[in-house]
């Protein structure tokens, strides 16, 4: 099947979710777009709700052996030399099926995360 360039990415998602839903029983789909990158446009295309930004975080880096600093993903950040760097925040998608489940954040109007 030939797709058009412009809605490959859509259509590739919108394929992925069908063939999920077609194998498993799925309730809800969420996914997050990293604010520094984009903006979810293909989640925006399929009709996702969109629950806003994620909360503000940091992780922990610390200098490996050549003084770069690198993001320490699991283990103990106290009596360890690093520093504390903020994260970027997460646009939230949901696709909600099960309309049983209830959703914790509040729905925003799309066009405010843009």
């Amino acid at each position: 099947m030939q797709t058009h360039q412009k809605g490959v990415a859509s259509w590739f998602v919108a394929r992925a979710l069908r063939l999920l839903r077609a194998e498993n029983r799925v309730r809800a789909v969420l996914s997050y777009a990293d604010a520094d990158y984009h903006k979810g446009t293909v989640y925006r295309a399929l009709n996702f709700g969109y629950y806003g930004l994620s909360t503000l975080k940091k992780d922990f880096y610390t200098k490996d052996a050549e003084g770069v600093l690198r993001k320490q993903s699991r283990g103990r950040t106290k009596g360890v030399e690093g520093v504390w760097l903020p994260r970027s925040r997460k646009h939230r998608f949901l696709m909600l099926y099960d309309k049983k489940l209830t959703v914790k954040w509040p729905k925003e109007n799309a066009e405010k995360g843009a």
